[in-house]
């Protein structure tokens, strides 16, 4: 243990990112982060090698890369990134495939197994490169995950906004579902769509799906259970949402 700490210290003073090998000193492996999903030890603090990797490296051959490690908006605005999404009209075609050929910029901590958006090509994948907890993927790789997750944040930016547009929020979550069906989060999202537009026959459809994928949670399976009792036998104007446990 004292030499696995010893070693991770020495490895990352000089980039004054020390708390990036927590995954190291508790796993004993470079590849720590394969095991470990812990966001609060990298807080995307990487923008700065992001940045240089992308202006260096991929924008002077045209190359516009996949990214997945978040960075808030007026740092991406202020380090000139380009990626595939940012704009949607341009991206279209890209992003509706879950094939996905180019570079990948991706958070280690966040590429350990889960039961939706889950990536195992980039986790059974050596990166070309790595700076800390952002590596770098090249190749062709089923990243879904990435843009189901996408979709879905998208979606409830749109059904959630001061002038909601339900239309696009739930074309948008159909989308994600297709791409992940396991997200049943967005079934339940996609449910409370249908009943805010009038629909029973949506949202029952939608609530069945989220409760064939619901983790084995036994309150949560009653509560998905009784909403669709409730929309089956009560007018839809007056059943309530479901809650979203994810936007907690």
């Amino acid at each position: 243990m004292g030499a696995a700490l010893a070693v991770a210290i020495a490895s990352a003073v000089p980039v004054l990112r020390p708390w990036e090998y927590f995954n190291e000193i508790v796993g004993g492996t470079k590849n720590g982060y394969l095991y470990f999903s812990d966001e609060g030890v990298d807080l995307w603090q990487r923008g700065k090698e992001l940045a240089a990797y992308y202006h260096q490296v991929l924008e002077p051959v045209g190359e516009v890369p996949l990214l997945d490690y978040s960075l808030f908006g007026p740092e991406e605005k202020a380090r000139h990134l380009d990626w595939v999404g940012r704009d949607k009209k341009r991206d279209e075609a890209r992003v509706s495939s879950p094939i996905f050929s180019g570079t990948i910029l991706a958070n280690a901590t966040f590429l350990g197994e889960k039961p939706f958006w889950d990536l195992p090509d980039l986790r059974h994948t050596a990166p070309t490169a790595r700076f800390g907890n952002l590596l770098v993927f090249r190749g062709t790789f089923n990243c879904g995950g990435i843009f189901a997750q996408n979709l879905y944040y998208d979606a409830r930016a749109k059904i959630y906004a001061e002038n909601p547009d339900l239309e696009e929020g739930e074309r948008l979550l159909r989308e994600s579902i297709r791409l992940d069906p396991r997200e049943f989060f967005a079934d339940i999202q996609l449910g409370n769509v249908g009943l805010k537009r009038g629909s029973r026959e949506n949202a029952l459809r939608a609530y069945s799906d989220a409760l064939q994928h619901a983790p084995n949670d036994p309150g949560l399976v009653r509560s998905i259970e009784e909403q669709i009792r409730r929309v089956s036998s009560e007018p839809v104007g007056q059943v309530p949402e479901l809650r979203d446990p994810f936007m907690e």
